[in-house]
């Protein structure tokens, strides 16, 4: 059996289109705690006999192992991505089969992980020796720079790198990814390129599961992302993204599309109302892709400056207000467009035509 641990809707998205192309029993645990779920978006009752999905908190998971000494010592292993001695790794497998139903730990021959220094990720990496990782998006392709505790710990036991590759331990024997070429060099050997999601098999069961909704034939995305924080630390108007997002739907709106948009998971769609007599809002607890993977022609994705669609070039194109490459100048360009309504209305029209 294949255990996948997810803990976001992109996660859920990957395990159950794979599940679905390898047509093996596979068991799918999902953290529905850590992007605040709601359970009544997803429907899981038409799934494939093969493929069973557990809902699980992993807070309360992570209190149930630490409730007694022995769980205490074994998350303090797990953390520290230690060696468990089989007595504890039992004592383990116990206690989340008793709080996750149906799943059988000891059936499992391949665990799947997306971030795996993730807490829950940890956990189950105790028990099982090896592991793949399915790709969790930019982090899978950068280095980065560890905290100097870390490093110093590293020279101690001889390893004389300062950077943390996502994959670079040893017991991950496979990494895929969108485009495995673009993996760092020192994990390029794991790289498996991402097949599985644009297949027959998986595209009924997603729409199935996100309950995606019905978009017109010409329309283009608006993806918005949580950015009220950062305009307060620059004291701007908290609601400056709403009167950005007016302007860019104003545009498309004379070019005759429709603008769909598609809250981050993170936001609520009740926050962007004000956008709804000119676009249409879609629901947050949908992952992006769902809408474009499987499309036969690329949809435009519009943000301000996010990473929504990255990756998924082949399915999409991403146009951002801000580049990635001018990510530097954000604060600058922001304070810009709120002093001047002609900057922006000309970076729109520079940078969506």
């Amino acid at each position: 059996m294949q255990l996948y641990i997810c803990s976001t809707l992109r996660h859920l998205l990957f395990s159950l289109s794979r599940a679905c192309v390898e047509n093996t029993k596979s068991h799918v645990v999902f953290l529905v705690d850590h992007q605040n779920i709601d359970e009544s978006n997803l429907d899981f009752e038409n799934l494939p006999e093969h493929i069973t999905v557990s809902k699980v908190s992993r807070r309360h998971l992570a209190n149930e192992v630490k409730y007694t000494l022995l769980g205490k010592l074994t998350y303090f292993l797990s953390m520290r991505e230690l060696t468990a001695p089989t007595y504890i790794k039992n004592s383990l497998i116990d206690l989340i089969e008793k709080e996750v139903d149906t799943l059988k730990l000891h059936d499992v021959t391949a665990l799947f992980v997306f971030n795996e220094r993730n807490k829950t990720a940890r956990l189950f990496r105790l028990i099982f020796e090896k592991y793949s990782i399915i790709e969790d998006g930019l982090l899978n392709y950068a280095r980065r720079t560890l905290p100097l505790a870390k490093t110093i710990a590293n020279y101690l036991n001889g390893n004389f790198s300062n950077k943390r590759i996502a994959g670079e331990d040893p017991n991950c024997i496979a990494i895929y990814a969108i485009n495995p070429v673009g993996l760092p060099s020192e994990i390029s050997d794991k790289g498996i390129k991402v097949d599985f999601l644009s297949h027959e098999k998986s595209l009924k069961v997603i729409h199935d599961t996100f309950k995606l909704e019905s978009l017109p034939k010409q329309y283009v995305i608006l993806a918005t992302q949580p950015v009220i924080g950062y305009f307060e630390r620059l004291s701007l108007p908290t609601n400056l993204h709403i009167e950005i997002y007016k302007k860019i739907i104003s545009f498309y709106n004379k070019k005759g599309l429709e603008v769909i948009v598609k809250p981050h998971p993170q936001e609520s769609k009740d926050d962007y109302i004000e956008l709804s007599q000119q676009a249409r809002i879609i629901s947050e607890q949908t992952p992006l892709e769902a809408y474009v993977i499987g499309q036969k022609e690329k949809t435009d994705i519009i943000s301000l400056f996010s990473s929504a669609g990255m990756g998924f070039e082949e399915y999409c194109a991403r146009k951002t207000l801000i580049g990635d490459d001018e990510a530097k100048y954000i604060n600058e360009r922001l304070k810009l467009w709120y002093a001047s309504s002609d900057a922006l209305d000309s970076v729109i029209i520079d940078k969506l035509s």
